[in-house]
């Protein structure tokens, strides 16, 4: 399979407006996410066991609706005629300039991840339009020291 360039100008003003909607989802559900670990929290040391079970299958929840919500609102938006390999490429790499400085990158790309694989074709699963960790080595947003083995650090070690 040969694959095309990463484009030198980002100019694709969808792409770019896609990966403010998935970021925006994204941070819409770590909010709530956390949230409602505080509310449990609360729920915890008052001793309401009834409320903090179902506010724990609730929880369960949040993170295939915040993805759906934000897939439906994509394809609400944008006709899949316009989402051509340029848009999905640039859309992953405006994403990783917004992840710059973001609390929760590596979560942020797997909500991304999740997002796209909900819109694309499984054939488009690769390194170009979702983030692919070959040998576990993070997009340059998200760089950080290993501290302690990983799988993926193990899996490396005994190739």
């Amino acid at each position: 399979m040969i694959h095309a360039a990463f484009p030198k100008l980002l100019s694709s003003q969808i792409a770019f407006d896609i990966a403010r909607t998935i970021r925006e989802g994204f941070d819409k559900h770590y909010r709530l996410f956390r949230q409602a670990a505080q509310a449990a929290k609360r729920h915890f040391e008052q001793g309401d066991w009834a409320v903090a079970q179902v506010a724990a299958r609730e929880r369960i929840d949040f993170y295939d609706k915040r993805v759906q919500e934000c897939v439906q609102m994509l394809e609400d938006e944008y006709d899949p005629s316009e989402l051509t390999d340029e848009v999905w490429r640039e859309l992953k790499l405006h994403y990783i300039g917004m992840l710059s400085g973001h609390k929760q990158p590596e979560l942020a790309e797997t909500f991304f991840n999740s997002v796209c694989c909900n819109i694309l074709h499984r054939s488009y699963f690769h390194n170009e339009f979702i983030f692919v960790r070959r040998w576990c080595r993070p997009s340059t947003s998200t760089r950080k020291k290993l501290r302690r083995p990983t799988a993926c650090t193990t899996r490396a070690r005994m190739a």
